[in-house]
């Protein structure tokens, strides 16, 4: 049967943490929100495209397809390789699709998920995803120790290549866009320059700019998926905008219509304003031992990975922060002891130093799964 044939993917896996938890608990309408926000988020793939495909220059990508199989708390995500220089669009959208979805568990339902994608090969029917990449895909959600979707290396060295330009030609882009900014005179190169190669270098900056936000590294090097990229996106445009209506008119001289489209100030506040309030009560509901039955080894055991997942997310929202200059939403804590059991609880405070963050970091350097 040709569906079965072997055939190279893009694969996600992953699954939700405290699933039998929260279906437990669950209402019905909870439950079907979450079908429908996976559905929804698979249905949407082109209002992604779209989101980023701002300016008439950059190609919308027609016919994506994306294979979704999911089982209790496990869920499988798939999308064919292809070749061709919009190829990255494609990748991008579809790791955006994966962060949405994670971004929704979190701030929506309070849950976290851990998982991995890759690019390998898999025979993929209506039903049913069989083959190595499907092995690998779960065998680097397994590495993840924390609540995140790893990304595999091949994944990360095809996003950072250069697709539209050379390097050279990347740097000349970048001298050509800093005298537009300061209302320069072009030269005669400069003007040709913006005639056959300009369009190449808006589409690389865009994608540059996706990628420097879609992928994070954590303290053990490896790169895992930003399911808050959205606010560096956001934060982009609002930058960039004054630029954009500076030359809007020189693009236009030399017929390249331009039809951005700026997010509202705010939307970037509104994010990571819910990311902090889920943390927090996370933190209040799971950060000590209280409920849990300190007489039971497995209990305490459970507990304490809780914890350490709670403080790499904490780490993670101070980065988010840090990252894209919203530090009126840091959230601070400390580190005690519970001497009952003698294990580490997490402290919601007013006062966050230097001290406590390099302190957490080197614990959670030794957690192990």
């Amino acid at each position: 049967m040709d569906s079965l044939d072997e055939k190279e993917y893009y694969i996600a896996y992953f699954d939700i943490l405290g699933y039998k938890d929260f279906f437990t608990h669950a209402s019905k309408k909870q439950i079907h929100d979450i079908v429908s926000m996976i559905y929804d988020g698979i249905s949407g793939i082109k209002s992604y495209l779209n989101r980023f495909s701002n300016f008439s220059i950059v190609p919308i990508i027609e016919n994506i397809e994306i294979k979704f199989i999911g089982f209790s708390d496990n869920f499988t995500f798939a999308m064919r390789v292809e070749e061709g220089q919009n190829e990255i669009y494609k990748l991008l959208a579809f790791l955006s699709i994966i962060a949405d979805i994670q971004r929704n568990f979190i701030v929506m339902y309070g849950l976290l998920v851990r998982g991995g994608i890759v690019k390998s090969t898999a025979y993929i029917g209506e039903n049913i995803i069989q083959g190595r990449g499907i092995i690998e895909a779960v065998s680097l959600e397994h590495k993840a120790v924390y609540p995140q979707i790893i990304i595999d290396s091949s994944i990360f060295s095809d996003i950072h290549r250069l697709h539209f330009l050379t390097d050279k030609e990347l740097e000349y882009g970048g001298s050509v866009q800093n005298k537009i900014n300061k209302g320069l005179e072009l030269s005669s190169d400069e003007q040709k320059f913006m005639k056959e190669i300009f369009n190449s270098y808006i589409q690389e900056q865009l994608v540059l700019t996706w990628k420097d936000n879609i992928l994070m590294r954590s303290n053990d090097e490896k790169p895992f998926l930003n399911y808050m990229y959205n606010i560096g996106i956001i934060n982009y445009y609002l930058e960039q905008n004054t630029l954009f209506n500076e030359f809007q008119d020189l693009l236009q001289q030399f017929n390249l219509q331009h039809s951005l489209k700026i997010p509202q100030k705010g939307d970037a506040e509104n994010f990571i304003r819910v990311h902090k309030s889920v943390l927090i009560d996370k933190i209040k509901k799971y950060g000590s031992y209280a409920g849990v039955n300190i007489n039971d080894a497995s209990e305490l055991y459970e507990r304490e990975k809780v914890i350490k997942k709670y403080i790499w997310l904490w780490l993670y929202h101070r980065k988010l922060c840090d990252l894209y200059k919203l530090s009126e939403y840091d959230l601070q804590i400390s580190l005690d002891i519970d001497v009952r059991v003698m294990k580490m609880v997490i402290l919601l405070n007013d006062k966050d130093t230097k001290e406590t963050a390099d302190k957490i970091i080197n614990v959670i350097q030794d957690v192990e799964e």
